[in-house]
């Protein structure tokens, strides 16, 4: 967050304080190993989280909010190293033969920009379980697609 903005440089100590405070707070669980983890990670996260919005201005909050809830599942597995790349950085590398296969952009360029027909046929390539398809979808479900990207919160 200090890449934000530089008020929002948190001392150490302060965080230390919260995890503290987070593991005494935190509910022993039903004994196990496990459970005790569980809560632990729990009350950690939401009050860490909660301590240090109280400090945030208010357009910093989402971003704040955005970078945990991705954290998370990043660890988790949730959210897989290629797909965050992709967001981040846009198209990924692709084979020759990759290339030759891509349709030509099925939406129309005020709706889907060939950057971003690009981007869609990176995310085909390189993580077919969760954006196969996705090219053809736009081209067979044209109507849908542009109802859901020129509505007011899509």
């Amino acid at each position: 967050m200090a890449q934000i903005n530089d008020m929002y440089q948190n001392a150490l100590q302060f965080v230390k304080s919260l995890f503290n405070k987070a593991i005494d707070a935190s509910a022993q669980g039903d004994g196990t190993q496990e459970s005790r983890l569980e809560n632990l990670i729990k009350t950690i996260t939401s009050m860490i989280f909660t301590n240090i919005s109280r400090g945030l201005f208010e357009r910093d909050k989402l971003i704040f909010s955005f970078l945990i809830c991705t954290s998370i599942d990043r660890n988790s597995g949730k959210i897989q190293p290629v797909s965050w790349n992709l967001l981040l950085r846009g198209t990924a590398t692709i084979s020759e033969n990759d290339k030759k296969k891509q349709p030509p952009n099925p939406m129309a360029k005020n709706i889907l920009t060939d950057l971003a027909a690009d981007l869609v046929w990176s995310a085909e390539v390189n993580c077919p379980d969760s954006y196969g398809g996705l090219t053809q979808s736009f081209k067979d479900n044209e109507a849908v697609w542009l109802d859901w990207a020129t509505c007011e919160e899509p």
